[in-house]
């Protein structure tokens, strides 16, 4: 856990003088996704899925879902688990830095990084959910050159049957257009309406919600045991405070992406951003398995807002809420892991491939 921060404070301020300096940031922001490919491409037993993927690695018999069948051919391809971890983590990086140089100034290089490292649906999720981690690439990819650069609807549904193979709970954005064609036609106040409900309804029918979700798509029951072992009722109360302070922050995003004043490349990220928003409001996002995916958009979409806000007041009201989540979120995660030392996996010790006997 200590090494985790000692280098998120490194990254950050390397990062942070480097813009104040005006210096080379290209190289700078390369050098720091260097660092976190090193440090992460050589952990041992680092994430609550590396043991279970590695006796997956040597049983095919464990497998899952059969669906995701593009995700255990790759899998199934390597000599070496630790040769895949390598080349898995490479894969997502790459896709984040590319998604980070082009869609992020870099005068938010730090929020971007802050961010990646503190919320779990970010680095820890990438590192632990790794069949999520390839469904995210593939949709960023995707999205990025087939959505939001040059929209071709019928590539961009392609792209997502290809992430699916790698995870299924992915076949969702296959939606992505009619919400965007849905969401145009409104305006900030019935959106942000809409939203208010559902996170309304979600506060006091989470259960409910989660339950006919499960029992109704088959793409989501594999996660019944989160209504089974009480994880709603044990961790929904403070979580649901928390996702409140979203509204405030997607209120500004809302009415940026209605002004009309962004090009329609920046508004089909914050259009993401917004799908994410209904996925978290309804209850879906289950263990961040679309934060992974979206959330990227938010951090992307939140740095858009600050950056054509200028009233001080304002980008605080859109700032600070994003940030407390961000904290108290990655707060509640390590809290949950030192409280609970049964708990599966680890996010506490570091170990590398070289510490192995």
């Amino acid at each position: 856990m200590a090494i985790h921060f000692i280098l998120l404070l490194i990254v950050l301020l390397i990062n942070y003088f480097t813009y104040r300096k005006r210096a080379r940031s290209s190289f700078v922001i390369a050098f720091t996704f260097i660092v976190l490919f090193i440090y992460l491409a050589i952990r041992y037993d680092y994430g609550t899925d590396y043991l279970n993927y590695y006796k997956l690695f040597n049983d095919q018999s464990l497998i899952e879902d059969s669906r995701e069948i593009l995700f255990w051919k790759i899998f199934y391809s390597f000599n070496s688990y630790e040769f895949f971890i390598f080349c898995h983590t490479a894969v997502f990086l790459i896709t984040l830095y590319v998604f980070l140089r082009k869609n992020i100034s870099p005068q938010y290089y730090v929020l971007f990084l802050l961010s990646f490292m503190l919320h779990p649906g970010m680095i820890y999720c990438y590192i632990t959910a790794m069949r999520s981690a390839l469904a995210a690439s593939t949709f960023i990819i995707i999205a990025q050159y087939f959505y939001i650069k040059k929209k071709n609807i019928v590539i961009y549904l392609i792209g997502i049957i290809i992430a699916s193979l790698f995870h299924t709970s992915a076949i969702v954005l296959i939606l992505l257009p009619l919400f965007e064609f849905i969401i145009s036609k409104l305006s900030v106040k019935i959106v942000l309406v809409c939203y208010c409900l559902l996170f309304i309804i979600s506060a006091f029918f989470l259960q409910d919600i989660i339950q006919g979700i499960l029992s109704g798509f088959d793409v989501f029951n594999r996660y019944s045991y989160y209504v089974e072992e009480d994880y709603i009722d044990s961790t929904s109360s403070s979580i649901i405070i928390l996702r409140s302070l979203y509204l405030f922050p997607l209120y500004y995003m809302l009415r940026l992406y209605y002004s009309h004043k962004l090009s329609d490349e920046f508004n089909r990220i914050m259009v993401i951003a917004f799908l994410y928003f209904v996925i978290l409001f309804v209850g879906l996002d289950f263990q961040n398995r679309y934060a992974i995916i979206l959330f990227p958009y938010v951090i992307a979409s939140v740095c858009l807002t600050l950056a054509n806000t200028s009233n001080m007041l304002n980008k605080s009201i859109i700032i600070i809420p994003y940030l407390v989540v961000l904290f108290y979120l990655n707060y509640v995660m390590y809290k949950i892991y030192m409280e609970n030392p049964f708990i599966q996996g680890n996010f506490i010790y570091y170990h590398t491939i070289f510490s192995i006997q």
